[in-house]
């Protein structure tokens, strides 16, 4: 089995997640997070393409912040961050200092 190699360098967690759309509210766990994006176990299927607000709650501090699921399947689901804002950017760099880390690809 090859392995998969990420852009950028990738956390991997185990946290709460909330996926808001204009549909649905979906939950799971985040299993991975990035400076641009996340990969995430969610409790039903979600179409590539898909926008909304991204909640992921850990142990010591929460993010909110814009993403667009980029594939989904079986392994998971990808979601890439749309930043609405600067203060979003600056919000999600904050909550990774924070994060307690399992490790580090």
């Amino acid at each position: 089995m090859q392995k998969f190699e990420y852009r950028y360098p990738r956390i991997y967690v185990d946290c709460a997640v909330i996926f808001t759309t204009q549909e649905n509210t979906i939950t799971g766990r985040c299993t991975n997070i990035s400076t641009v994006g996340a990969g995430a176990s969610l409790s039903q299927p979600v179409p590539i393409g898909t926008t909304g607000l991204l909640t992921i709650e850990s142990l010591t501090c929460a993010l909110e912040v814009h993403a667009r699921v980029t594939h989904s399947g079986l392994s998971g689901t990808g979601l890439a961050f749309t930043f609405s804002c600067n203060d979003e950017r600056a919000a999600l760099e904050q909550f990774l200092e924070k994060l307690p880390k399992l490790h580090r690809l």
